[in-house]
């Protein structure tokens, strides 16, 4: 079995896999923002549940989620 982070914690997706799921999302954005886009748009159940993860603040762009998803994971 390889050592990576997802098979080490599966319920957490990747900032980059984040992203994916987020791509066209308007910022800034709330965290309930960024959840229901992600729900809206059937994201899996590993970015919905690391997106709750996350600090309750307004995330200016990506990279700000990026970070916020950084200190969880």
């Amino acid at each position: 079995m390889a050592d990576n982070e997802f098979m080490s914690n599966p319920t957490h997706a990747s900032a980059a896999k984040i992203q994916d799921c987020l791509a066209g999302m308007t910022y800034p954005a709330t965290k309930q923002a960024l959840l229901d886009f992600a729900t809206r748009h059937e994201a899996p159940l590993d970015v919905r549940h690391t997106l709750e993860l996350i600090a309750e603040d307004e995330y200016e762009g990506p990279a700000d989620v990026s970070r916020a998803v950084g200190a969880v994971v």
